[in-house]
């Protein structure tokens, strides 16, 4: 009995000890740990990503000491003065007074800010106002200044690399474009000139200037078949004699019967025939029609005594380059793609350019 008593007692004990306040307390505390360890284990994924979070920012507030920019303010201004020198400047304005002597721009040095270049383009204006270039230059004017920067980095090198210009009449009206093509033609005659451009204006521009100067220049075409795109011409199209160019597309087309019709190669040719007929016979309209007298692209009309001639033309004339014009079209032009494809044999093809030759002897017989 005394064991059972003993052993209540001791039972007894801590329960007395849980109704006083100091251990109340203590199970309290400890219950709030234990459901403090269950959140943390419940929501642990989302505790790790905000203590990387936490390392991530404190990295970027250590890094921001490296972010300052004033060494790069600094650098930038060391590397203008090396690139855009007095001499760059002066190159500068030498060049745009030979494209564009009423532009008034100038290239001078700004202030330094966040590493920008210190050198801008501004408004050479004594009225002292400010104002972006761009809010008063027109397109062609900002186009000429550009070619003018370009020309004078391109002049200051000691080596004599080749100068490429990709399109550099882009926007430019017909007196910039002048300008712009003398100097072009003025480089070339001390160093190579490569130009890539889609404009005939200034393929022809170009060649006018340079035989006035007695600079070489040589012309490489490009074409599109069903083969690709920026496919090299050999031939050449847009210079020489229609009747004697025409002849050799006749030829052509013989030669073009040897070829499998079953072979991308058959209709690659066949394309290209029609692609250059369709030339020829737009041409025909300045060399044939209008006897010489006008020329697409070029600011000259040299009548030669040549205008009462024209009188000559017929309606059966006019219609003869329109049947063609119209029926060979679809080779230069995009189609819908809903429209029916275009085929055309090689005999009928031959046909066409016989007649054509054969108007073309005849009109130049009538007109004399």
């Amino acid at each position: 009995m005394k064991s059972i008593l003993s052993a209540l007692e001791e039972g007894k004990k801590p329960l007395v000890s849980a109704l006083e306040i100091e251990g109340k307390e203590e199970l309290i505390n400890s219950l709030q740990v234990l459901k403090c360890k269950k959140w943390c284990v419940d929501n642990l994924s989302t505790i790790q990503r905000v203590i990387t979070n936490l390392k991530k920012i404190d990295d970027l507030q250590c890094s921001k000491q490296f972010t300052t920019t004033n060494k790069i303010t600094k650098q930038s201004n060391v590397l203008a003065d090396l690139l855009i020198t007095q001499a760059y400047i002066d190159r500068f304005t030498k060049e745009l007074n030979i494209l564009a002597p009423h532009v008034k721009v100038k290239l001078s040095k700004g202030t330094s800010q966040k590493g920008n270049s210190p050198y801008k383009v501004s408004i050479d204006s004594d009225s002292g106002i400010k104002c972006k270039p761009e809010d008063i230059l027109s397109e062609g004017e900002q186009r000429i200044v550009a070619l003018a920067a370009f020309f004078a980095d391109a002049t200051g090198r000691v080596d004599s690399t080749p100068i490429i210009i990709d399109d550099p009449i882009s926007s430019l009206d017909l007196n910039y474009e002048e300008a712009a093509t003398r100097r072009i033609v003025e480089l070339a005659s001390s160093r190579q000139v490569i130009v890539f451009t889609h404009r005939i204006s200034l393929l022809v521009g170009i060649g006018e200037v340079c035989k006035a100067n007695n600079v070489q220049m040589q012309e490489a075409h490009i074409r599109s078949a069903n083969r690709g795109k920026g496919i090299p011409e050999s031939e050449e199209v847009y210079h020489g004699k229609i009747k004697a160019q025409l002849n050799a597309l006749k030829a052509k087309v013989v030669r073009t019967r040897n070829i499998d019709s079953d072979l991308p190669e058959y209709d690659d040719a066949v394309s290209r025939i029609c692609q250059q007929f369709r030339i020829y016979v737009e041409r025909s309209v300045e060399d044939v029609l209008l006897l010489g007298m006008v020329h697409r692209f070029h600011r000259r009309i040299m009548t030669n005594n040549k205008v009462m001639k024209i009188s000559q033309i017929k309606d059966s004339d006019c219609q003869m380059i329109d049947d063609m014009m119209t029926k060979y079209s679809f080779t230069e032009h995009s189609q819908p793609m809903d429209s029916m494809p275009v085929q055309l044999n090689l005999d009928e093809i031959y046909k066409d350019i016989d007649s054509f030759i054969s108007w073309v002897v005849e009109f130049t017989k009538r007109v004399g």
